[in-house]
């Protein structure tokens, strides 16, 4: 039985598709015979920005829905140690001397804990630096050292800080064709170093939609939402746009289920919103109750500005419902090449698509004023996103796991 030590920095119960990424990969990867434990920094909180590295949560060891996870504490000097930490790393020139001090702050401690494992899985970019750390302790524990890199071109883990790490690395695990072409043309990863492993998804059917509708009173075409609500993820744009659907279509409802993201506040509707009584905002909510608002929404839509693989949309999709959201990569990859989803926007010279309000209103209106293209668009998108199911997913972690121990 082989031993995997996947080192993230936060990790299950935080509520996040990379936590629930790590958790379901432990869970599934067992079954195969191997063994995989996470080690984290959090678990019982999400600490954004700069201040994680001198945060703390106590250390601890326990089972993690049936994944031993060990909790990285700090004491209260290798606290003040790394407070400077997040200055200096917003300091370009400074970012080597945050990178060292990170390294061996945190090296003693994932030594111990790394010495265990037959191969190391870093989940996460070199911006985080603690993967730093994790990669001084595999070359002095000598063993093989994979980062999955989840990158979200243009927007992260696209610095040099992050490219330096890919370069060390001995093995990348990535998502989709997309970010494989990005680290051969961009940063010159070999391509026998890369595997496309994709990203497994569980099978969300299954939802009782006519009492999600019942409990929120829905009496119409149910448009939803999921994912934190914040800029990044279109959430205010999805507002301002369905104001303006709904002065034409008095019968459709938007429902948003997520966070707020931190320090920011929710959207307020003006008072001559004309939908603004049929809009639904919810915050986390359990696997049941998602289900159902899958089973009970009649549009997905999410104008995300990036995605490392999409995980919310290509549930929707796996439930026959018609997406709809930017002209991603990664989204033309999953499920744009099957003309499943409605993908608009143009992208710019920095890789970045924008998208105009107008051009959402446009084509959200021409699939509610179409069942049918819902109904097409939506078939399509089951078949397109069956492939991503865990069941079938699982096989590429293993085969790839097998293949870097094997060059060991």
């Amino acid at each position: 039985m082989y031993r995997i030590g996947l080192v993230c920095r936060i990790a299950w119960p935080v509520k996040g598709g990379l936590t629930w990424h790590a958790l379901r990969l432990g869970q599934e990867i067992k079954k195969h015979g191997f063994d995989l434990e996470i080690i984290t920094r959090f678990t019982k909180r999400d600490i954004q920005g700069n201040d994680y590295f001198w945060q703390n949560e106590e250390s601890r060891t326990f089972n993690n829905e049936g994944v031993r996870t060990h909790v990285i504490g700090l004491s209260n000097i290798e606290r003040v140690i790394l407070w400077p930490v997040s200055r200096l790393r917003t300091r370009k020139h400074l970012r080597p001397l945050a990178r060292e001090i990170v390294k061996y702050s945190l090296g003693i401690k994932f030594k111990k804990l790394l010495q265990h494992y037959d191969i190391v899985h870093y989940d996460g970019g070199g911006w985080e630096l603690m993967s730093y750390a994790a990669l001084r302790a595999s070359r002095k524990l000598k063993k093989k050292f994979i980062v999955q890199p989840s990158i979200h071109i243009g927007q992260w883990g696209c610095e040099k800080i992050d490219h330096d790490l890919f370069k060390r690395a001995d093995a990348m695990f990535v998502h989709s064709n997309i970010e494989k072409q990005y680290l051969v043309e961009e940063v010159g990863i070999l391509e026998k170093k890369i595997y496309v492993v994709g990203n497994g998804i569980d099978d969300v059917r299954g939802g009782n939609g006519y009492n999600f509708k019942k409990q929120n009173r829905i009496n119409g075409i149910m448009n939803l939402f999921i994912g934190r609500r914040s800029h990044d993820k279109g959430y205010y744009l999805v507002h301002e746009a369905f104001e303006e659907i709904s002065k034409r279509h008095p019968e459709t409802w938007m429902v948003i289920i997520g966070p707020l993201q931190n320090g920011k506040k929710q959207y307020i509707p003006n008072q001559n919103h004309p939908g603004k009584e049929r809009i639904i905002e919810l915050d986390y909510v359990d696997d049941q109750t998602r289900k159902d608002a899958y089973d009970a929404c009649d549009i997905f839509v999410q104008p995300s500005i990036g995605e490392s693989f999409g995980l919310v949309f290509v549930e929707a999709a796996l439930c026959g419902k018609p997406v709809m959201g930017r002209k991603l990569d990664i989204l033309e990859e999953l499920l744009g090449q099957y003309n499943a989803a409605v993908l608009i926007g143009k992208k710019n010279k920095n890789g970045i698509v924008k998208l105009e309000k107008e051009e959402l209103v446009k084509a959200w209106e021409e699939l509610l004023n179409k069942q049918y293209l819902r109904i097409e668009i939506g078939e399509r998108a089951r078949l397109a996103a069956e492939k991503h199911l865990w069941k079938s997913v699982i096989y590429n972690f293993k085969n790839a796991y097998i293949d870097v121990i094997g060059n060991a």
